[in-house]
Formats: C-alpha cells, sequence, structure tokens
C-alpha cells in the first residue's frame, strides 16, 4: 500500500546501488486517491511512511520524499526521519524478559515467512472472461499520472526495464475499467504489463489451496507466479545466465 511517490524515491534510491535489467511495478497505488493517502498517514505514520524512508542513505532523496508526504501529514515531524531516536528513547521504561527472547516461527525460511496455510473455503467469484468489457477506464489523478511519468523516466535514464503488473489482491477484485487505463498508460509509454487475473488459469491458481487468507499467496500460490514470472522474464528480457558462476 505505499504510495506512488514513495515508491519513486525509494526506487531512486536504489539506484544509487544497484543495476537491475528490469523493475516491477504493481499498478494498484496508481488508483489511490488523495483522501486514502492522507487517512493512511494519518492512521499509521510508521507502516506506510517509516517503512518506505527509514532505511534511505541519500538525505536529499529523503528530504524530497518528506516534503511530498507533508502535503498529506501536514503536523508530520521530518526529523523523527534522520535519527533513530524516536524509536529507543523510551524503550527502557518497559523492557521485559520478553525482549530478550528470540522467537522464530516454524515457517520462517531463510529469514522470510512463508505461510503453509490453504484457505480452504475461498473460492472465486467473479472472473474476468464473463465480464463484459464496455470500454470504460478508471481515473487516475493527475498527481499520480506525473510520478508514473517520472518513474519512466527514471528507469530508461538507468537503462531498466519497467514490468506493470496486477497483483492477485482478491478472488473478487478485477475490473476491465482498471485495466483498460493501465492498457493505455502501457501503450503510450511502450511498456508491458501483465494482470494475475488474466493468466490466473494458464499459472494453475486455486485460491482454496494457494492463498493464506484470500489475499495472500502461501508458499504453494507464490511458487506458481514467480515461476510464471520467471518464465515471462526469461522469454522477454535478456539475461545473462549465472547459476554456475561460482562468483555469483
Amino acid at each position: 500500500e505505499q504510495p506512488l511517490f514513495l515508491t519513486y524515491y525509494t526506487l531512486k534510491e536504489a539506484l544509487n546501488y544497484q543495476n537491475p535489467k528490469v523493475v516491477l511495478f504493481d499498478i494498484q497505488s496508481l488508483f489511490y486517491s488523495e483522501q486514502f493517502i492522507k487517512e493512511k498517514f494519518l492512521s499509521d505514520e510508521r507502516h506506510y511512511i517509516h517503512f518506505s524512508l527509514d532505511g534511505m542513505r541519500n538525505i536529499k532523496i529523503k528530504k524530497m520524499a518528506l516534503e511530498e508526504a507533508k502535503k498529506y501529514k501536514t503536523d508530520l515531524n521530518v526529523w523523527d526521519y534522520y535519527i533513530d531516536m524516536h524509536y529507543n528513547h523510551s524503550n527502557w521504561q518497559d523492557l521485559t524478559k520478553d525482549n530478550f527472547v528470540r522467537s522464530r516461527k516454524s515457517d520462517i525460511i531463510f529469514g522470510n515467512w512463508m505461510s503453509l496455510i490453504m484457505q480452504e473455503n475461498i473460492v472465486r467469484t467473479v472472473f474476468p472472461k464473463e465480464i463484459e468489457n464496455t470500454g470504460g477506464i478508471e481515473t487516475i489523478s493527475e498527481n499520480n499520472l506525473k510520478y508514473f511519468s517520472m518513474l519512466v523516466n527514471l528507469c530508461r535514464e538507468n537503462n531498466t526495464d519497467l514490468l506493470l503488473t496486477r497483483s492477485c489482491g482478491a478472488p473478487y477484485d478485477f475490473s476491465w475499467e482498471r485495466d483498460n487505463a493501465i492498457n493505455n498508460l502501457a501503450k503510450q509509454y511502450d511498456l508491458d504489463f501483465i494482470d494475475f487475473n488474466l493468466v490466473e488459469e494458464e499459472i494453475g491458481f486455486d485460491w482454496s489451496t494457494d492463498t493464506v487468507d484470500g489475499g495472500h499467496s502461501n508458499v504453494s500460490g507464490a511458487k506458481k507466479w514467480t515461476d510464471y514470472l520467471g518464465d515471462y522474464l526469461t522469454e522477454h528480457y535478456d539475461f545473462v545466465d549465472r547459476r554456475e558462476d561460482r562468483s555469483y
């Protein structure tokens, strides 16, 4: 649920240190309204702003991101984003023995949470092929269009391809109006676009066995989706196979 402008600055920061062949961008945030972003920022600043900006090393980029964030949260204390003291200055008051116990779930694999749970009562109720595409187009705000254009230009300046994706979300989460809007953008900027909903049958995705909660993939669903993406990337982009290269 990261707003598009934070995605832009996050990528701008990452490109200081890495040179990826392809960047994947999930199109969901293109449709966030200013009111939606404002409500998220006000409800949980740590989750929606700190998670994006705390790790940034480049002060100039962080400053630009914070200036944009202040438009949605006018009382934002920007100094909290340059030092970590606000996280830790009062922790000593609440320390218990639990703070010194390292907990590890059984489904943590190589440091990542990989859920094995299945949501057996979830089924797809909205099928794209059964919905008439009337040609309607969902509106994208001017600010999101501006930052999307900046995102495209940023990738091109760094010789990085941009691949648009639309992930699963939920079995009822589909509209041709949203796809039509993205297809227009993809055509305008000469980009590829993959909508998970339209390849679901092709990859054999089953909502009752491949999701943990009807919205997030479990291990099985993640494998199907990433296998498809891997094949797509291999077919459409030029990569060097590094698997036998010991330096990697």
